[in-house]
């Protein structure tokens, strides 16, 4: 059987649309978002408060022993390619500097997974 070109075409168009939204449902999912529909009740359940990213890595340099020695020179003026932010945080040559702490360094790698930035940990 020979079907007109014109429901050929917006067949495709048609394929096209059934195929997006699944692009958004796995977006969706990886954020941990639920679509309730309206009129059903919901409640929110639980609600974790945890620090940011960078509040974590500031809050493991000041336990960290060899950054806090860096720390040091930088207020000295003794290390050239370290330098502290505006946010506090200890830097080499504008990179953070991650305490070795597996926690952090498994957050660090979720995130760089789970967002469009490129980042890269040697």
């Amino acid at each position: 059987m020979s079907w007109p070109m014109h429901l050929v075409e917006n067949r495709g168009k048609i394929w096209l649309r059934q195929l997006r939204p699944n692009r958004y449902c796995k977006k969706m999912q990886r954020l941990g978002l639920e679509v309730v529909e309206p009129g059903v009740p919901a409640t929110l359940a639980a609600l974790v408060v945890q620090p940011t990213l960078l509040e974590r890595i500031k809050e493991l340099q000041a336990s960290d022993e060899y950054l806090q020695k860096v720390r040091g020179e930088v207020e000295s003026g003794s290390a050239d390619d370290f330098n502290i932010g505006a946010d506090g945080i200890l830097r080499f040559r504008n990179r953070w500097c991650v305490p070795k702490n597996k926690d952090i360094r498994k957050a660090i790698m979720q995130e760089a997974h789970q967002s469009p930035y490129s980042i890269v940990i040697p």
